[in-house]
């Protein structure tokens, strides 16, 4: 997995996600696999100095994201 992600240049931490420990390794070559993804991401345009404060609302934004049907992008945006 940290393969494709990197050749999409893309780039993860340095702690495993615990999907890449639970993913079957027993399927069928060439068989799908259904992957989905939630994403938070934050907009930092407005005044917001902080990184910490940014990785909030960015935490903030995934879990609005699961809480809405998983499979699905938000985004905290700064207060102006």
């Amino acid at each position: 997995m940290r393969d494709a992600i990197a050749g999409m240049g893309l780039q993860l931490s340095g702690r495993d996600h615990p999907f890449e420990k639970t993913m079957p390794t027993n399927r069928t070559p060439g068989a799908p696999v259904n992957i989905t993804i939630s994403i938070g991401a934050a907009d930092n345009s407005g005044d917001v100095n902080s990184p910490e404060i940014v990785l909030e609302m960015a935490d903030a934004a995934l879990y609005q994201a699961k809480e809405d049907g998983k499979n699905c992008v938000r985004v905290e945006a700064a207060s102006v």
